[in-house]
């Protein structure tokens, strides 16, 4: 097979022959093709699939309703004192890209809002793609995966993505979530064009500056919590919950300031029998 081979090793896949000084080695497991661009080390097959909100969501009603109103609802075009419209303000109002951002502590439910948006809206927008922004490495690699899901040739490199978003004139909306690393220069991976919908999620509030509104996501109403609370700590299948196991639940939100995370946290304890759940002062 090999002439005047006369010492050779094969180690997992290997070959090694040793002519001399010489030493020659051969493998079946070819390094990556320089040729080929490779994606970025955090990228993974399908990573902006956006996923759905927990089956749990509740409350929230107002911050719904104040997405669905940037979002989806017409803006008021402004008038002259005259009585008619400037029609160049007219069209740079209706030929914008929108960006809102959703910012608060975490575990506030910022990223369930997003999702339960989406979940409820998704009909409205003809594309939409999840993008984590915890590390710039994430990012591109996101990127990477949408000009992968749009474009058919060999993504060449992650700023594809972008390109092409900003490229397709359609009411795509990205859900740009965790976004909390200020040192993070975010605008970079903002599409520059005049359509499109964004939500960013960040414990950051300076980015606000990015922006065209924002909300800061707050403690929950006692309601909200409350039943929050309940949906997590009983079955699924209980039908009726006892007006004592209501108020003990309502004891423990309470207590635990109507905040959301808190309140998940719980959720493999009861509120009621010897699962108790007792609120430590």
């Amino acid at each position: 097979m090999f002439e005047n081979s006369h010492h050779f090793e094969i180690n997992d896949g290997q070959f090694t022959n040793f002519q001399g000084s010489q030493n020659n080695y051969y493998s079946d497991h070819p390094g990556p093709n320089p040729d080929i661009p490779q994606p970025p080390s955090a990228y993974s097959k399908g990573m902006t699939q956006c996923p759905t909100s927990v089956p749990t969501f509740t409350g929230r009603k107002e911050a719904l309703e104040t997405l669905k109103k940037f979002f989806l609802e017409e803006e008021t075009i402004s008038s002259h004192p005259g009585g008619f419209e400037d029609e160049d303000e007219s069209n740079s109002q209706q030929g914008s890209m929108k960006i809102f951002l959703l910012y608060g502590l975490g575990g506030a439910g910022k990223t369930q809002l997003a999702l339960e948006f989406k979940k409820r809206f998704k009909k409205k927008f003809t594309r939409i793609f999840y993008i984590y922004a915890n590390t710039v490495e994430y990012i591109q690699g996101s990127y990477w995966d949408i000009a992968t899901a749009m474009e058919s040739k060999v993504v060449q490199n992650w700023q594809i993505g972008l390109h092409l978003l900003e490229a397709t004139e359609e009411n795509w909306l990205l859900i740009i979530n965790n976004a909390d690393d200020p040192g993070l220069s975010l605008d970079t991976y903002i599409p520059s064009c005049d359509h499109g919908n964004i939500i960013i999620t960040s414990r950051n509030p300076a980015l606000q500056s990015l922006a065209d509104d924002s909300l800061e996501l707050q403690d929950m109403t006692s309601d909200e919590g409350t039943q929050l609370l309940i949906k997590h700590a009983f079955d699924r299948r209980k039908q009726v919950i006892e007006l004592e196991e209501k108020e003990k639940a309502a004891e423990i939100a309470k207590e635990l300031y109507y905040f959301p995370l808190a309140l998940t946290a719980q959720s493999e304890k009861r509120v009621a029998g010897e699962k108790y759940y007792s609120v430590k002062r």
